[in-house]
């Protein structure tokens, strides 16, 4: 059970629900302080709201490559049976610069380099949203 943490999780409700465009969340701090805990409490309670709902390890390239590339089968893609895992990346690109409510979770992102190559087209396409990392986590939502 998930407990103490109620006013970090209506900081976070409160920062998605006062903005209409992209909002980005960071949480950081030392590790081990409960940074993942808080974000998967929130996610938990509130993504089963949005048409996407995904966690991205983005501590390795590899990994945050290899996530990002899955997508394509939660979404029902049918670049999801493509070898390529570059295919696969630019139809979840494709996907998000024309689908507005989606929640990312970029977890252990630790520089604004780390998500930029999955998000810069997407941010081309809004161009009122900037596309930001600063964090050991981070939660994104367009709608």
């Amino acid at each position: 059970m998930f407990t103490g943490r109620e006013r970090a999780l209506a900081r976070i409700t409160e920062s998605f629900a006062s903005h209409r465009s992209q909002v980005m969340v960071a949480l950081h701090g030392l590790g081990g302080v409960g940074k993942t805990q808080l974000a998967t409490q929130w996610v938990h309670d509130h993504g089963p709201g949005y048409q996407l709902s995904a966690w991205l390890r983005a501590e390795d390239p590899d990994t945050l490559a290899g996530d990002f590339a899955d997508l394509t089968s939660a979404l029902g893609l049918p670049e999801s049976e493509h070898p390529d895992q570059r295919d696969r990346i630019e139809a979840v690109r494709a996907w998000l610069q024309h689908e507005r409510d989606w929640l990312l979770v970029f977890d252990n992102a630790t520089n604004p380099e780390t998500i930029r190559p999955y998000l810069e087209e997407t941010a081309k396409s809004h161009p009122n949203k900037q596309i930001r990392a600063r964090a050991q986590a981070e939660l994104r939502r367009l709608h």
